[in-house]
């Protein structure tokens, strides 16, 4: 209907980042929106510089002076001409001993590849997601890539299952259903290795007496035995 309606807490499901005045959470775009802007900048002084071929732009030197303005305006309308959109790169033949000039450009200026990528990886570490995560992989090796997954797991996925966790027990359940029910997420399947190294480690604690075969095949999202066989610790 168009008209405000204030929503109590035990009305609405909130699951808020990290606080710094209770009610409300961070916003990570808002709180980044300096670096965010920077990015934007970048991307859009980038997007000029390639439009333009990556050159400069240039100045004319006349030996003397216009005396008619409207001649010097009609020079700088033929030559914007000749030389912007689809006549670039032409060829231009110097009339009143005028000479073309062109601004350098530092090699520096043109490595815009860079500066992208600080910008990827300043938003990614906003949503504390590691590099190799959005692709930039120049960091990355075959040895640090699953430490770098298992790190994602704990400090980044964790946290935020932990408060979707905790804020689904307090907004959907009553006291009396918190001693019987609870939500939990099972993130096992983010640092789950390959189906060998899963099953010595099965065996190993299979044998060593700390998991059942219920256990194991809980983990392995299996129903567990009829009987009361798969409770057995060895």
């Amino acid at each position: 209907t168009g008209r405000e309606r204030v929503l109590l807490a035990d009305e609405v499901l909130h699951v808020r980042s990290l606080c710094t005045n209770g009610p409300v959470g961070l916003n990570p775009i808002e709180a980044n929106r300096e670096q965010l802007g920077e990015a934007i900048a970048t991307q859009e002084y980038s997007a000029a510089f390639w439009k333009n071929d990556a050159r400069p732009g240039i100045w004319l030197k006349h030996p003397g002076a216009f005396k008619d303005p409207n001649q010097r305006e009609e020079f700088l309308s033929r030559f914007k001409a000749r030389f912007t959109g689809g006549g670039r790169g032409s060829v231009w033949l110097s009339e009143h001993d005028i000479e073309l000039k062109e601004l350098q450009v530092k090699n520096t200026d043109a490595q815009f590849i860079e500066s992208r990528q600080m910008s990827n990886e300043q938003i990614a570490s906003m949503f504390r997601v590691p590099p190799h995560k959005v692709g930039i992989m120049d960091k990355a090796t075959f040895s640090n890539i699953e430490h770098q997954g298992i790190e994602f797991t704990v400090h980044t996925v964790r946290p935020w299952a932990v408060r979707w966790e905790q804020r689904l027990g307090t907004s959907l359940l009553s006291e009396t259903e918190r001693r019987t029910h609870y939500a939990s997420f099972n993130l096992d399947g983010f640092s789950r290795g390959d189906q060998k190294s899963r099953y010595e480690a099965y065996a190993q604690g299979r044998n060593w007496g700390w998991l059942s075969a219920n256990d194991v095949r809980e983990l392995e999202d299996m129903n567990p035995l009829p009987d009361d066989q798969g409770d057995i610790y060895l």
